[in-house]
């Protein structure tokens, strides 16, 4: 299986110890944040778009947008106008830095009360995209899917990180394996191609 990875910093530079790894790993995707979207005076906001500084990379970029539960939640918010603004910024990030694209990944902790309206953004997004839609998905809404729902996407991709608890030491707050394990019966009955993310220690 093809390794990706996720990066997750404002200013887009390689080191060359990162490169090297790429490399070393036969990389062929990474999941790049574009920029988050919060509320601002209520009002969906782009917050910290991506700058790039190096351009030219071999991997295929993914835009990935992480937006906040609190948008969905939000009773004003206008979805059809939030998904066409999300796609006007990503093609304009491309366009400027030329960056061909075939993906686009949606980052949202969805809760009850905001799933309706993040699963319908969803739906919008990918009939004005047209081409592959995924988004992250944590364990719980693994489990129980028919409460959370399926998000209407190409694929997911689970998130195995921030699953347990924070101890005094700070110990098992990214990853308890014990947790993740208890899930794992539930994957075979998820009705999405899943596939899944784990954190770097470093």
């Amino acid at each position: 299986n093809a390794v990706s990875f996720y990066f997750w910093r404002t200013q887009f530079a390689l080191s060359k110890q990162e490169e090297k790894t790429l490399n070393d790993n036969k990389v062929a995707k990474l999941y790049v944040r574009y920029f988050d979207v919060a509320l601002q005076n209520n009002i969906p906001f782009p917050v910290k778009p991506i700058q790039f500084e190096k351009k030219a990379v071999k991997q295929k970029i993914i835009p990935t947008i992480f937006i906040k539960n609190e948008v969905f939640l939000s009773e004003n918010i206008n979805i059809e106008k939030l998904s066409s603004n999300i796609l006007k910024l990503i093609n304009q990030i491309n366009l400027a830095n030329k960056i061909p694209n075939s993906e686009i990944q949606i980052r949202c902790d969805w809760s009850l009360k905001s799933r309706d309206k993040y699963m319908d953004f969803l739906k919008l997004l990918k009939n004005k995209y047209g081409k592959t839609l995924s988004a992250t998905i944590r364990l719980h809404q693994i489990k129980y899917f028919e409460k959370t729902k399926v998000p209407p996407v190409d694929y997911g991709v689970l998130m195995l990180y921030n699953i347990g608890s924070v101890n005094a030491k700070g110990e098992k707050a990214i990853y308890d394996k014990k947790i993740a394990v208890q899930y794992l019966p539930y994957l075979e009955k998820y009705p999405l191609k899943i596939k899944t993310a784990l954190p770097i220690f470093s």
